[in-house]
């Protein structure tokens, strides 16, 4: 069995290969759990618009709408990214992609930001005052780091170890 702290090129490129692929594979079935959704919140914010019944509820679901599209978008982004990656690049090219792609945090998941703001917004516009905002944000919020702390343990245990054998073997490589 290999330790999968000390993998040698081939072995590593192989665990990239089958990591890129699942990460692909779960980009792509986000994207059409968020393309489902996208229009279902358009939906309901013409029909809430057409009732005349509600603006805040209105934008609250144009706010959601606008959420799923911009994670729909991103996680398309991700998928091409991942499904289209070249493993017959020169290896320090190769090393050093790797380094930048399963780094924990990276400038390419800015779209993740405006998403967050759009959930955020949608739910303080079904809010009508000022504790009810205040809570709904300290929920949020607790979500949001909740989230960020599952997903870091997470990338410790399933990327942490590419990153390093990455970053192992260019140091080897240089020197």
């Amino acid at each position: 069995m290999t330790d999968k702290y000390n993998l040698n090129l081939e072995s590593l490129t192989s665990k990239l290969k089958k990591e890129d692929l699942s990460y692909s594979k779960l980009c792509r079935n986000l994207q059409i759990m968020y393309c489902v959704l996208a229009p279902l919140y358009l939906i309901m914010a013409i029909m809430e618009y057409s009732s005349n019944s509600n603006s805040m509820e209105m934008f609250s679901q144009l706010s959601f709408f606008m959420a799923m599209l911009t994670l729909a978008l991103g996680f398309n982004y991700f998928r091409k990214i991942y499904k289209n990656i070249n493993y017959s690049e020169p290896t320090v090219k190769m090393l050093r992609s790797i380094i930048n792609r399963y780094k924990i945090f990276s400038i390419k998941s800015w779209w993740i930001i405006p998403a967050f703001i759009f959930l955020d917004l949608a739910l303080v516009f079904r809010k009508n005052d000022f504790e009810s905002i205040l809570q709904v944000q300290l929920i949020f919020l607790g979500t949001v780091i909740l989230a960020v702390g599952v997903g870091i343990i997470v990338w410790w245990f399933k990327y942490k170890y590419l990153i390093d054998n990455a970053k192992k073997l260019l140091k080897e490589i240089e020197s």
